[in-house]
């Protein structure tokens, strides 16, 4: 599994998005987030081999719907909260 600091910006734009039924531009995110069309793939991949986020695929490629399931949404809570400020060391 990809560091929090790689996963937690793809999981909050695919909540976002999910959250307002607007679909993803994996390639514009890609582009936002440094992550080439390739590693793109790769880390959506792994976001549903793992549970964290689900997608629907347009004919273009694109995302149509991403989803961020429950475990995403705990996965962003809980880790942030364990490595965020005040954390223990």
């Amino acid at each position: 599994m990809r560091s929090f600091d790689q996963v937690a910006p793809a999981l909050n734009a695919i909540g976002m998005a999910s959250a307002n039924e607007d679909p993803l531009d994996k390639e514009a995110l890609g582009r936002e987030l440094e992550i080439e069309p390739q590693g793109m793939e790769m880390l959506f991949d792994e976001l549903e081999r793992v549970g964290l986020a689900w997608f629907e695929f347009g004919e273009d490629g694109k995302v149509v719907f991403p989803h961020l399931t429950t475990a995403g949404s705990q996965y962003l809570v809980r880790t942030a909260t364990c490595t965020g400020p005040g954390a223990a060391a």
